[in-house]
């Protein structure tokens, strides 16, 4: 199995996936050969529209994070991204040659500001290499998907073995650095190297059904459309939450539940003579078909709070919590990559990207397992709770503040996993501090009678 993926490998890096042709060039299209706008299509897939309305895929060049971020990239790079990030994040400017800085709203009129639009996926004919936006469109009446019997009153259709496989969403969900050979979005490569790889289990099965795995969805995909067993969805929901002013409720419900399904956590703990807490955590990635987190690999974040507290509400113990400024506690293990610039500093700029100084993200079907010891202090109202907890948020505060400047943007933080558990005596008992000095006392007194 694994020389087999290796063959697929090489296929994939060297372009034989597909049509062995160049990828789609800037301006080599006109705009209106993308004409059909989505909501034209929504007029017949209704669900569909409706679906991919409040998607990241709709919002991919709209969102104000990514058009902050691009227009910092071109001050830096001098424009070098220019005609890079558009690729996947504005396909159609990319390709007609048109500004996609200007999309700023969620004005869904022009085509040219879609993000990935209809249009575009369903017009992608090949691709010539991994990531990178290495694709191939052919825009007309033909429209490219699924089905070999599909039969629209409004434009033909073809068969497509590329929409059902992972290899299709690779044009975008891998990419390297502009200038260099650094990793810098890894998703597909990380299903690649993962069981879901071996058991045949694709991109679409969790990000294109309706729930958080593989759930069949009878129906059709118009009212016109042939009954069939399973209509994929267009919500591609993932882990990103972060866009407040975009997404619709459904869809954040949607993202949370992913996120909620990719991990399980197991802590295993024991008191020692009623001094200190012992606490095993296992991380354990059970529901994602890549790393987690995935996608833009140093922003992402994933860490463990622990935190023990008396009846009385009193902190005894604190790890991996957010200060006021909404920093992780420097001392708690964040599950991410870091990069290093040229000059050998951490940055979080994809575009300063050299080298990838570390990646400790949980892969596919892999645990990790992280240990605490929680002292009590002698004068602790008992009993303690422990209470630990996984959680994501999909950038830094900081990054989010630098970038937002004044306008007050609070980074999600999604709860994933969460385990409490009591030690100790009842509500109301004496603290364990008390009850070593009573059974101490009671000790020396029958001590001294059993003397007399």
């Amino acid at each position: 199995m694994k020389a087999l993926r290796y063959i697929i490998l090489l296929f994939i890096f060297t372009g034989f996936v597909g049509i062995s042709s160049a990828q789609t060039e800037p301006g080599e299209f006109n705009l209106t050969d993308f004409a059909v706008a989505p909501q034209i299509c929504g007029g017949c897939h209704v669900s569909n529209f409706e679906e991919w309305e409040g998607s990241m895929h709709a919002a991919s060049n709209s969102d104000p994070f990514y058009q902050l971020t691009f227009s910092m990239a071109s001050k830096a790079t001098d424009g070098e991204v220019d005609t890079f990030c558009p690729r996947c994040h504005s396909p159609i400017s990319y390709v007609t040659g048109t500004d996609s800085k200007i999309a700023m709203n969620r004005d869904i009129g022009n085509a040219s500001e879609n993000g990935v639009l209809c249009d575009f996926c369903h017009t992608v004919k090949s691709k010539t290499g991994l990531g990178n936006g290495q694709y191939i469109l052919s825009p007309g009446n033909i429209k490219f998907g699924p089905w070999d019997d599909a039969d629209s009153p409004f434009h033909g259709t073809q068969k497509s073995e590329l929409h059902t496989k992972s290899d299709f969403c690779s044009i975008c969900h891998y990419q390297t650095h502009f200038n260099n050979e650094v990793v810098i979005q890894s998703t597909f490569q990380e299903w690649l190297e993962s069981p879901y790889f071996e058991d045949d289990t694709t991109c679409q099965d969790c990000h294109m059904t309706p729930g958080t795995g593989f759930t069949k969805n009878p129906g059709n995909s118009t009212s016109i459309g042939k009954e069939r067993e399973h209509i994929w969805t267009h919500n591609t929901a993932g882990g990103n939450i972060f866009q407040t002013r975009i997404q619709s409720p459904k869809h954040k419900v949607l993202a949370s539940g992913m996120l909620k399904a990719a991990a399980k956590l197991d802590v295993n703990s024991k008191m020692e003579n009623n001094e200190r807490i012992l606490l095993d955590a296992t991380i354990s990635n059970v529901g994602a078909g890549h790393s987690i987190p995935t996608g833009s690999n140093a922003l992402r974040q994933i860490w463990l709070e622990v935190k023990a507290i008396d009846k009385d509400g009193k902190v005894i113990y604190s790890s991996g919590e957010l200060d006021n400024a909404g920093n992780i506690d420097p001392a708690a293990t964040v599950y991410g990559s870091v990069y290093h610039d040229g000059s050998g500093q951490i940055t979080m700029n994809e575009w300063e990207a050299a080298s990838i100084f570390s990646d400790n993200r949980i892969k596919a079907g892999e645990s990790v397992v992280q240990n605490y010891e929680i002292n009590i202090p002698s004068d602790v109202n008992g009993p303690v709770i422990v209470s630990t907890r996984l959680l994501y948020r999909t950038a830094p505060q900081n990054l989010i503040d630098e970038l937002f400047k004044n306008a007050a943007e609070n980074v999600p933080v999604v709860e994933m996993a969460k385990q409490e558990e009591t030690f100790g005596g009842t509500e109301g008992t004496p603290g364990f501090g008390v009850v070593y000095s009573v059974m101490a006392i009671i000790i020396i007194i029958l001590m001294l009678r059993n003397r007399d």
